[in-house]
């Protein structure tokens, strides 16, 4: 799976792609996730505005996951380290904010244009359906840990360090291995079957869920 190049989208490269087959099986998580997980965003990932393009802005969503993810994994090792209240802060922010903004987005637009675009052969519902998996799990897991996270944002102490630890490195490595798996066998699809006016037009809404980010 190439990734995408930094230059603009054009009506060419669109219709290039859309004529190629997708082939799930081409597609090897082992091999492919380190090179997806790392996709950075060409562009300021923090200004909403920027993110026009559809495919464009969901890798900017994943390079944003992987850096907070980094951030709770950080946080996770040592709740009462110095930059504690400051992980803490950004934990809830992209917890309560970033990642609902997400999920909702992928469970609406972004899914109904991938089912009218996509062919049989792609199994786009058995995707669509594991995509919608993860988002739940992710949310309900970021739910649970919200109670830590705002003691450890008022300088607090935590019920249980240790189920702290556990909760927070958990839910972090999966929304890490969730991104990956999306950018291996999500990205590669919608790239291929949406078409330019798609592309275009399910951006600005992607980038409106995710507004807050802007004015950061």
């Amino acid at each position: 799976m190439d990734d995408p190049s930094p230059g603009s989208l054009t009506t060419g490269f669109a219709e290039r792609n859309a004529m190629q087959p997708f082939h799930r099986s081409s597609l090897s998580f082992a091999t492919k996730s380190s090179i997806n997980l790392d996709r950075r965003p060409r562009f300021d990932s923090r200004r909403a505005d920027c993110l026009v393009d559809l495919v464009e802005g969901l890798y900017t969503a994943h390079y944003r996951s992987r850096v907070e993810c980094d951030k709770l994994l950080e946080l996770a090792h040592d709740p009462y380290r110095s930059r504690s209240i400051a992980l803490a802060d950004d934990a809830i922010e992209f917890l309560s904010h970033e990642l609902p903004g997400h999920v909702a987005f992928g469970l609406r637009g972004f899914r109904a244009a991938l089912r009218a675009r996509c062919r049989p052969s792609d199994d786009v519902e058995s995707i669509l359906e594991r995509l919608a998996r993860n988002h739940a799990e992710d949310s309900e897991a970021a739910l649970d840990l919200m109670a830590d996270l705002r003691r450890l944002a008022t300088g607090g102490r935590l019920r249980s360090a240790c189920a702290f630890k556990a909760m927070a490195a958990s839910l972090a490595r999966r929304h890490r291995e969730h991104v990956v798996w999306e950018n291996c066998m999500v990205m590669p699809l919608a790239r291929r079957r949406l078409t330019v006016e798609d592309r275009i037009g399910l951006g600005p809404i992607l980038a409106a869920r995710r507004s807050h980010v802007a004015a950061a």
